[in-house]
Formats: C-alpha cells, sequence, structure tokens
C-alpha cells in the first residue's frame, strides 16, 4: 500500500505520451471499458511488445502534465510556493523548441533537491554520464526508455514516490531528534 506524496509530474511534448501515463497511473479515471487495450494499442504503435497486464491497484497518482521544460519548471516553482511539492518528475529528454530533458532536469534539481527525476527517453543522443553529471544526485535520477513497460511505469512511481514519502518523514524526525538533543 503506498503512502505519502503521490504527486507526479510528467513533462513531455508528446500528448499521447501523456494518456499512456494516465492510463498506467490513473487507470480508474478513464472513460471506456478497456484502458488496457489503449495503452497497448499506444505502445504497439511506438515498437513495443505485448503489454497484457497492468497493475489493478489504484495508487491515486495526482498527475500533472506540462508540454515543455520551461512550463513544467514553473509548475515545480509552483508547488513548492504552494508546500504541495511534487514527488517525482518524468521528463522527457527532447522537447523542441525550448529546454531539452536535461537543462529542465538540472533546473528543477536546482530549484528542488529532494524530487526524484526520471529522465525518459527513445533515444540514445545523450549519454547517462553526460546527464548524470549535469542534473547531479545520482540517487534521485534514473532513466527510463520508451516505449515503457506499463507494469514498470507503475513500479518505479509506486517505489519513488514511496522513496521520496519516506525520506522527508525521516529528515523531519532527525530534525526533531536534534532539537531534543540540543
Amino acid at each position: 500500500m503506498m503512502t505519502g506524496n503521490k504527486r507526479l509530474l510528467v513533462i513531455d511534448d508528446d500528448r499521447d505520451i501523456w494518456k499512456a501515463y494516465q492510463l498506467v497511473l490513473q487507470p480508474g479515471m478513464q472513460a471506456g471499458d478497456s484502458s488496457i487495450s489503449q495503452l497497448n494499442a499506444l505502445l504497439q504503435e511506438e515498437g513495443g511488445e505485448d503489454h497484457s497486464t497492468v497493475p489493478h491497484e489504484n495508487p491515486n497518482f495526482e498527475l500533472s502534465f506540462a508540454g515543455q521544460g520551461q512550463e513544467g519548471y514553473e509548475m515545480v516553482k509552483e508547488a513548492l510556493h504552494k508546500q504541495e511539492p511534487f514527488s517525482v518528475a518524468f521528463v522527457d529528454i527532447r522537447m523542441p523548441p525550448g529546454w531539452d530533458g536535461m537543462e529542465t532536469a538540472t533546473r528543477i534539481r536546482a530549484l528542488d533537491p529532494h524530487i526524484e527525476i526520471v529522465i525518459v527517453t527513445a533515444y540514445s543522443d545523450r549519454s547517462r554520464d553526460e546527464i548524470a553529471k549535469a542534473v547531479g544526485t545520482l540517487h534521485k535520477l534514473l532513466f527510463f526508455r520508451k516505449p515503457f513497460d506499463p507494469e514498470e511505469l507503475m513500479q518505479v512511481a509506486v517505489a519513488l514516490s514511496d522513496k521520496w514519502s519516506v525520506t522527508r518523514k525521516e529528515e523531519a524526525q532527525r530534525k526533531e531528534l536534534q532539537c531534543i538533543l540540543d
């Protein structure tokens, strides 16, 4: 069972990819009787394998979408201002004409050092080392290939959002203990 912050941000210029995220991470919110077959069709178009199952438990993710890096950055900034941060940002590496995913992730990391960032790409024009060096904080950076497997996407979203929540809780307890000891 998931706990904590389930606010996820998807930054991708392809609205069909937005639908794929929604079908996997918000399956209960989809109209129609066959979201699994819709997802399979979307992923098959990308050259993916046959994905016949998606986890049935709805973890109630709250998804937000941005079509460009600058827009995603502003959404992270606003969420922090409202004290409602995102736990995970899925950032596409290619988003012409504005910031690419590497610049977007680097700027988001500078703004929010706690956010878990997943670099999502179908290409290999930027090396993992180059991206990791620019974005930093390797224990909060993951790479994910398109087309993605629905079960793997769900697992990554659950694990990273739970990791974010547990880490924030540990930090609060550490501060509380430090206050008691001082």
